[in-house]
């Protein structure tokens, strides 16, 4: 992607009617260093359909510890709480 779709990519990330289909965008959205960007990924961490997704650019765009405190509070959720879980085993075994 280029810097002149940088807008383009988040608005389609932030397009819930697309559900899964974005998930690769997600995957990639942490490379967007925009505050629409980082804030978009806070708020996908809680989107079932790209949860895995978003937690991954929030480890790539916040780092380990930005992360954990952004997923830890997730992991009772019934929707996203195995993805929060397996995240914040990743997180831990790269503290190793």
């Amino acid at each position: 992607m280029t810097p002149a779709e940088h807008g383009d990519v988040v608005q389609l990330c932030a397009d819930a009617s697309a559900g899964s289909e974005r998930q690769m965008l997600v995957y990639a959205l942490w490379r967007i260093k925009t505050d629409e960007a980082r804030s978009l990924i806070r708020d996908l961490v809680r989107d079932p359909s790209v949860a895995k997704h978003a937690m991954y650019s929030a480890r790539r765009a916040f780092g380990n510890d930005g992360a954990r405190a952004l997923i830890e509070p997730l992991v009772e959720d019934p929707e996203v709480g195995g993805d929060a879980d397996h995240a914040l085993k990743r997180i831990d075994r790269t503290r190793r």
